[in-house]
């Protein structure tokens, strides 16, 4: 992004874009109803650099670290 990468594609480089890759589109890389609910809640933007990430979700299921 610091070289003109939009913010919308930039996300997409590490969602959707491996997800298809992958050939597991339909399942990961979105949010949607049926698929695996893989999200991070933030403080803020994704990308900005204070940025604090508060919750990572795996599967749909909140993952802690012990």
């Amino acid at each position: 992004m610091e070289y003109g990468l939009p913010e919308n594609k930039a996300l997409e480089a590490v969602t959707s874009s491996p997800a298809k890759l992958l050939k597991v589109d339909d399942t990961v890389g979105s949010l949607k109803k049926g698929m695996m609910a893989n999200f991070l809640i933030t403080s803020d933007n994704l990308f900005n650099k204070d940025n604090v990430i508060y919750e990572n979700w795996i599967q749909g299921k909140r993952y802690v670290i012990a």
